[in-house]
């Protein structure tokens, strides 16, 4: 329970062999393809490049692991509309 007397959800979060596997793939196609376009370089960390799996303890990409997107009636300052539903944005190059 919080302050408020709201009980708290309890989550028991673990990180797989296929999350370690699919985070390294991945970075790794886009490695690649960013380097092939010519739009960049991409520098991966030591433990993702490792053959050994070891998540590292100070990770600090993963504290958003449930998803999170601004809600807003306005694209300009949102992602998503009061229904959750994807608004357009036209992009200007």
């Amino acid at each position: 329970m919080d302050t408020f007397g709201v009980p708290q959800i309890e989550m028991d979060w673990k990180l797989s062999h296929q999350d370690f596997t699919s985070l390294k793939q991945t970075m790794l196609i886009i490695a690649e393809a960013l380097g092939e376009l010519g739009m960049g370089r991409v520098q991966l960390k030591s433990w993702l490049l490792s053959d050994e799996e070891h998540w590292p303890e100070d990770s600090e990409w993963d504290f958003h692991h449930m998803g999170a997107t601004r809600m807003s009636a306005d694209p300009k300052t949102g992602v998503v509309d009061a229904d959750c539903r994807v608004m357009e944005q036209k992009i200007s190059t």
